[in-house]
Order: structure tokens, then sequence, then C-alpha cells
């Protein structure tokens, strides 16, 4: 595990691998996984939507996971 971890602000995060990002899922009992090429394209999801509260609502999975909550 990268040390971009510690980093994330995202509430629907759960952890990661080399190249994947695994979040909540769209139902109770089910996760997504986020699997990139590369180390490098995955650090830069998590830059750009992971590591801060405004840049994750921007995620393109955000506004699907968070619609199980309201």
């Amino acid at each position: 595990m990268d040390h971009y971890s510690v980093n994330v602000k995202c509430p629907f995060y759960l952890r990661e691998e080399p190249k994947v990002i695994v979040c909540e899922g769209i139902g109770s009992a089910a996760s997504l996984r986020l699997a990139f090429r590369s180390a490098k394209q995955k650090r830069r999801h998590e830059e750009q939507y992971c590591a801060g509260i405004d840049d994750c609502r921007a995620c393109p999975l955000y506004g699907a996971i968070e619609t199980k909550y309201t």
C-alpha cells in the first residue's frame, strides 16, 4: 500500500492495492473496485478525487454511492 491512503478524505473510501481503489458500493453488501492500468494512474485519480472533501464530490462515483444515504 502506498502513502496516498493517509491523505484520503472521501467518506466512501475503504482501502487500496497498488493499482486498485476500493470504495463503498451502491448497495449495503457491495463494494466498488476501481482498477487502473498503472499505479501512477491510480495515484492521479486519488489525488484528484479522494484526497479532499470538495474533490471527492466531483468523483464520477460519489453521487451514485451517496444516493444510498439520501
